[in-house]
């Protein structure tokens, strides 16, 4: 028996989102391809539940950096992020992120 232990980090903040609303940016697949995103999105419809984080990575659970869909680094995808879903940290966690208001 194994008896390691595995520790994973929850992210501090992140957002449900059904995977067909962030298929609405242009380039989505595109975007994924250059990243080399780890996760494999065949088996994944538009209902499956993905995770929006305060770095704008998506990923496929709540823990941070793992089964990562899309990486957050695009002003593209920012902006999208932004402006199309109205997402942001709020207010009283951005303490907590180390992040400026």
């Amino acid at each position: 028996m194994n008896n390691k232990t595995v520790s994973r980090t929850a992210s501090a903040y992140c957002k449900a989102y059904c995977l067909g609303t962030l298929r609405g940016v242009p380039g989505w697949e595109d975007r994924r391809r250059q990243a080399g995103a780890c996760a494999d999105l065949g088996s994944l419809d538009d209902s499956t539940i993905v995770y929006l984080h305060a770095d704008l990575s998506v990923t496929r659970d709540v823990f941070a950096g793992e089964a990562v869909l899309v990486p957050g680094d695009h002003p593209q995808w920012r902006e999208f992020c932004e402006r199309e879903l109205g997402f942001s940290v709020p207010a009283d966690l951005l303490p907590v992120l180390g992040a400026e208001p």
